[in-house]
């Protein structure tokens, strides 16, 4: 048996954390990724393993796990794991899961229900405790220093996890505009089990045979179809009848300068409070300022 240990995270208590940690192994240790559990406070909790590593032997070098903690507030706290199947390993209450129907997929975590497709619609509907919040989103939009447009066109769509505890899915194409095309483009979206929120990391990758690319803005543009006050920034909708959160929080990273080798990451920070009973769309900016990006950014 041996022990996890985690720091004061916060205040409060923070149930249900998710966590995904990669955990290494000597040679002969660990056979089989089943026979490994974990333990918070004497009870075995859910465990979604995925194998990233093995010795010559077929023994497991490097073993990622993803799961749920309960950690209390102002205290740090241990959770132990085993490697020899002494730890049983418990069924989540709520479990994430991908389906898919043609060319429609459904990233469903018990809370939240996400519908995506191909095209430039990559977010066809979110739903929150059954209740649409938003209808179809014209995904990320990228407008050159000529103000040309350029929406994010999804060609590809790969479940990469589909849970019980944690799903990922991985979206690819190109930005098309009536000017052609500019820059890949890569979404991965995260959904956790029982969570009312995703996690995205949008990437777009230069591969155009120019010099320098001028970027003027970069934005998630959506239109809400729902009721409540909807805070951009994270984004947080608040439910009215209910008192649950969505949040979705996104990264702009993977700008590798090929001279620098430096990564540039912009986040949102937008603030204000918009009704979500407007049927208007929203545009979170996520890049307001011109930029010159150099050839080859991979």
């Amino acid at each position: 048996v041996a022990t996890i240990h985690f720091d004061k995270l916060s205040m409060y208590d923070r149930i249900g954390e998710p966590v995904s940690l990669g955990i290494p192994f000597a040679q002969g240790r660990l056979t089989d990724s089943e026979q490994f559990g974990i333990c918070n406070d004497g009870i075995g909790i859910a465990v979604q393993t995925d194998v990233t590593a093995r010795w010559d032997d077929g023994s497991i070098k490097w073993l990622m796990a993803h799961f749920l903690a309960d950690l209390p507030g102002n205290a740090a706290h241990d959770l132990t794991f085993a490697t020899d199947g002494s730890i049983s390993t418990s069924v989540p209450d709520e479990r994430t899961t991908v389906t898919q129907r043609g060319d429609l997929y459904t990233i469903d975590t018990g809370v939240l229900s996400v519908d995506i497709g191909l095209g430039t619609d990559l977010f066809k509907a979110i739903r929150v405790n059954d209740i649409e919040w938003f209808g179809a989103i014209s995904s990320f939009d990228i407008t050159d220093a000529e103000g040309v447009s350029y929406l994010a066109h999804i060609d590809e769509i790969t479940i990469l996890e589909s849970g019980p505890v944690r799903s990922l899915v991985e979206c690819a194409g190109k930005h098309v505009g009536d000017a052609g095309t500019l820059f890949d483009v890569r979404v991965l979206i995260e959904a956790w089990a029982g969570k009312p929120f995703i996690r995205l990391d949008y990437q777009f990758i230069n591969r155009e045979k120019v010099a320098s690319v001028d970027v003027a803005e970069i934005a998630l543009k959506f239109a809400a179809s729902g009721a409540g006050d909807v805070l951009l920034g994270k984004v947080i909708i608040a439910l009215i009848s209910q008192r649950v959160q969505m949040r979705v929080s996104w990264m702009l990273r993977r700008l590798f300068f090929s001279l620098l080798n430096t990564c540039l990451r912009r986040f949102t920070a937008i603030s204000g409070r918009i009704g979500a009973m407007l049927k208007r769309a929203f545009v979170l900016r996520l890049f307001k300022r011109i930029r010159i990006f150099p050839k080859v950014l991979q």
